[in-house]
């Protein structure tokens, strides 16, 4: 198993997705601070709103991570979910499609390493991002709470795992990786109409992507929210782990 957890990350490695995802989380992690840090600046020089009075709240450190979380909430979070679930598409014409399509028995091989290198990937990007937004934060802010933004990151960090595992549970049955992003795009749509429409967005897991109310109190983590994050990724690795290799399509 660890030489095709090795195989798994050099597969990753060759193919410039850990590179890309590294650079993206650690793009957003600094430039998203400076953007609302320098917000007024950025908006008198190439706004064309010379002479004009801009009238904006003063930055804070809080403003600055939620710039950070909103944008890997989004953009993050699409790219995420693309290159793993691709990971998980079982090419008929490559030899290792060939050879589970065919005459294996059992794809808890196949999928093991791959569903670790999801978890991995999704962690430490999430925590390169983290870190570069938390560094650029601290050097505008050195009175920034570590804990709220770790307790956030956490949050977070769950939210991208149940859409990561779910996406790829969606590409292990249909084969097509971009239904994975179809689908997380449509959650996050249903979830947003549901919470301007409803007061039960606190429940919905989608609610964790962009973690503020923990950000700003960090007693606010709903555990009902977690748990079903965490059912939803468990129920996700099972629908995996017991998908016929054989399917006719």
């Amino acid at each position: 198993m660890r030489r095709l957890i090795l195989l798994e990350t050099k597969m990753w490695w060759r193919n410039s997705r850990l590179l890309i995802l590294f650079f993206l989380f650690a793009f957003f992690g600094i430039t998203s601070p400076v953007l609302i840090y320098y917000m007024k600046e950025f908006l008198a020089t190439f706004g064309g709103t010379e002479g004009t009075i801009i009238l904006m709240p003063d930055p804070n450190w809080k403003a600055l991570m939620e710039s950070y979380f909103s944008n890997i909430s989004q953009i993050g979070l699409f790219v995420l979910v693309y290159f793993t679930a691709d990971t998980f598409k079982l090419k008929k014409e490559s030899s290792l499609g060939l050879y589970y399509s065919t005459v294996a028995r059992n794809s808890i091989i196949l999928w093991t390493p791959k569903l670790f290198l999801a978890f991995l990937v999704t962690l430490v990007s999430n925590l390169v991002g983290v870190v570069s937004a938390t560094y650029v934060t601290w050097v505008f802010f050195p009175e920034i709470e570590l804990s709220r933004v770790l307790s956030s990151s956490l949050v977070q960090s769950l939210a991208l795992l149940t859409l990561v595992i779910f996406g790829s549970a969606v590409t292990v049955w249909t084969r097509k990786a971009f239904l994975a992003v179809v689908s997380t795009i449509v959650l996050m749509v249903v979830s947003s109409i549901i919470q301007t429409l409803s007061d039960i967005s606190e429940w919905l897991p989608l609610s964790l992507l962009s973690p503020i109310n923990v950000l700003n109190a960090p007693g606010q983590v709903n555990l009902v929210t977690v748990g079903i994050c965490v059912g939803i990724i468990v129920l996700s690795i099972m629908a995996i782990l017991v998908r016929p290799l054989r399917v006719k399509y």
